[in-house]
């Protein structure tokens, strides 16, 4: 979203994929409905393993996301700067 100002940065990771589920994708799909009551604890503790899972088998794509996101930031705010800096520079 390069030259986009003052917007959040959202990363998404869907929580059930075949790296972390394997063959019951569909199961886990079917048992974590996004509409209905509330989870056992023995459920929340299961996607807290699940979300664990995704994070360490997406660690390095989302490491270079995040640089590109700062990178971008960094830019944008050396281009905005760079004037003030090079006046600065020369005044001192």
């Amino acid at each position: 979203m390069e030259g986009v100002k003052k917007v959040p940065t959202v990363i998404h990771i869907p929580l059930f994929n075949v790296d972390n589920c394997g063959n019951e994708l569909e199961a886990y799909r079917e048992k974590y409905r996004t509409f209905q009551g509330a989870y056992s604890q023995e459920m929340v503790e299961d996607l807290i393993k699940k979300a664990e899972e995704n994070v360490i088998n997406n660690k390095e794509p989302l490491l270079r996301e995040i640089e590109d996101i700062v990178k971008q930031k960094s830019d944008r705010l050396l281009r905005e700067k760079a004037p003030m800096l090079l006046l600065f520079a020369l005044i001192t």
